[in-house]
């Protein structure tokens, strides 16, 4: 019931010249303040740019960039294996009001797609998410980021379920891409 109601603001404001869109957002006192604090994406600002990590068999790029006049960082990844097609695909990452907490959305090249909370916790990003194979698999699974300076992090799947059936914890470290 509740998006039926919000679906004429969201089209109105789509629609409306961009001073009037800007209007229906200025009564809120957050936005007239000039000690608003920080919009929460920008936390994790530490992970725009292009990204490598290596494993044993394979190669993942992963480049992120904000998107949506900086509501949402989008993640764009690719995994290439020797003699396998490249599995890729994208993530969006925002910021929920409702819940309070940064959201992300993934969907893959194989037509798998699922959704998660990311959580600050202390020098690591945690993320807990639900996902939906391809093949109507369940899975469930437990990342942590930790970034290891400006040009390196760690991407850890401390937790990973496929329908009930655990699987091994993996660890991988991107360095950030050289630019010419």
């Amino acid at each position: 019931m509740r998006k039926i109601q919000l679906l004429p603001i969201m089209l109105a404001a789509a629609i409306l010249p961009v001073g009037s869109a800007i209007a229906l957002t200025d009564e809120s006192p957050a936005a007239s303040s000039p000690t608003a604090a920080p919009h929460p994406l920008t936390e994790l600002n530490w992970l725009l740019g292009e990204w490598t990590g290596l494993t044993d068999n394979a190669t993942v790029y992963v480049s992120a960039h904000p998107c949506e006049s900086g509501a949402f960082i989008e993640r764009e990844f690719v995994v290439k294996r020797e003699g396998q097609p490249d599995v890729g695909g994208t993530q969006r990452i925002g910021y929920d009001p409702v819940s309070g907490r940064l959201k992300c959305w993934t969907f893959d090249s194989l037509g798998g797609f699922g959704d998660g909370y990311i959580e600050h916790d202390g020098d690591t990003w945690i993320i807990e998410s639900d996902e939906t194979l391809a093949d109507g698999a369940q899975s469930s699974t437990t990342a942590i980021l930790k970034p290891l300076g400006d040009d390196r992090f760690e991407w850890q799947i401390d937790r990973a379920r496929v329908n009930g059936a655990s699987l091994p914890k993996q660890k991988i470290e991107f360095v950030r891409a050289k630019t010419d």
